[in-house]
């Protein structure tokens, strides 16, 4: 089970300065709230073949060849924005609605994962993102963990941990259950400055982790 302990970017090829234009192409799909299952399917290549540039530890650089074939299926891209970075916009028009569709992923419809991925809790937390109107990069940093792991949860390429979620609950006021079950509210009724609330909650977290523990081996 994954620790939600800070993750060193130094530990990370992908964030050493070097790979700026991978960190760019990620960042229009973010925009675009798509994911590397559904780009390699429309630009006809495997899904590897575009995690290669997106892997932490051990990225490729992207080459002029991938970006000209994410030209041709996304007429509305800026690649100069890709390759020179933020002094161009990432889009030199605004994609249609019917292009933004065939981009963005289809959370609760069935689509090939891993095994032992859970699609509803990972589109849960993909859930709650999108109801506080955060980027991954700003959700990721409330919670004071890494833009990637958002991104693979939200891709269904990593269950949420519980540790993970225990801070969405904590920082967040989520209720815990909602994104394990879908059952109850997204979010609790108590303010952080509820300190009687807040320690309860310590206390029943405890208990919960053993529950969801349990819950997340089926």
């Amino acid at each position: 089970m994954d620790k939600m302990t800070p993750i060193n970017n130094e530990e990370y090829k992908l964030y050493s300065g070097d790979f700026n234009q991978n960190l760019r192409f990620i960042e229009v799909m973010e925009l675009l709230e798509t994911n590397p299952r559904i780009v390699s399917n429309k630009i006809g290549c495997s899904v590897s073949g575009v995690n290669v540039f997106t892997s932490p530890q051990r990225p490729k650089k992207i080459t002029t060849d991938f970006i000209k074939k994410l030209e041709s299926v996304m007429p509305f891209l800026n690649t100069d924005f890709i390759v020179y970075g933020e002094d161009h916009k990432p889009f030199i028009k605004k994609p249609t609605k019917e292009e933004a569709e065939s981009f963005k992923v289809k959370y609760g419809v069935k689509s090939p994962t891993k095994k032992g991925i859970n699609q509803e809790r990972c589109s849960r937390v993909y859930e709650v993102r999108m109801m506080m109107s955060e980027t991954q990069l700003s959700f990721a940093e409330k919670l004071g963990v890494e833009r990637h792991l958002i991104s693979a949860i939200e891709g269904c390429r990593q269950n949420p941990s519980i540790d993970l979620l225990i801070l969405m609950r904590r920082i967040m006021n989520i209720n815990l259950w909602w994104v394990m079950t879908g059952e109850e509210e997204m979010k609790l009724d108590f303010q952080a400055s509820d300190v009687g609330k807040i320690r309860e909650l310590e206390h029943e977290n405890k208990v919960l982790k053993r529950v969801v523990e349990k819950l997340s081996l089926d």
